[in-house]
């Protein structure tokens, strides 16, 4: 009986041996196991940003912070303009979106982090106007 044993187990180990092949690039295996592998971005805390506004370098800091349900806030203040809240803020992967509120008009910002350091655009909701942005954590 024990070479049987011995031999669903060789076939099982090798079953097992070929299914554990890297899953291909585009595979959404390997999407998956590439999300696990990058731990999903904390927000919260304050960011320094430069970006031009109609042919004017801004520059500011953008806040942003936790509620008690686990959702995101804050604000963004800058060299041009007063107080900007942000309406809403989501995480996916290594990217921060954020839309705002200006006056009535909408601003979107989709952010990519590398590390503490992040580039990405923002637009007004009418698509009248748009650009570059950049920035970094602040220390603390």
């Amino acid at each position: 009986m024990r070479p049987a044993i011995a031999i669903s187990l060789a076939v099982a180990l090798a079953a097992c041996a070929s299914t554990a092949e890297e899953p291909a690039a585009g595979s959404p295996q390997a999407q998956v196991a590439a999300k696990a592998e990058t731990p999903e971005l904390n927000p919260v805390g304050a960011y320094d940003f430069s970006t031009v506004v109609e042919s004017s370098q801004v520059t500011g800091t953008i806040e942003i912070t936790r509620r008690d349900d686990g959702s995101y806030t804050g604000r963004i203040f800058s060299t041009m303009f007063p107080e900007i809240p942000i309406t809403r803020a989501s995480v996916e992967g290594n990217r921060l979106l954020l839309a705002a509120s200006m006056e009535g008009q909408q601003i979107v910002m989709e952010l990519t982090f590398t590390g503490d350091t992040f580039t990405g655009g923002w637009s007004l909701g009418d698509g009248s106007m748009g650009g570059a942005i950049s920035g970094k954590r602040k220390a603390g």
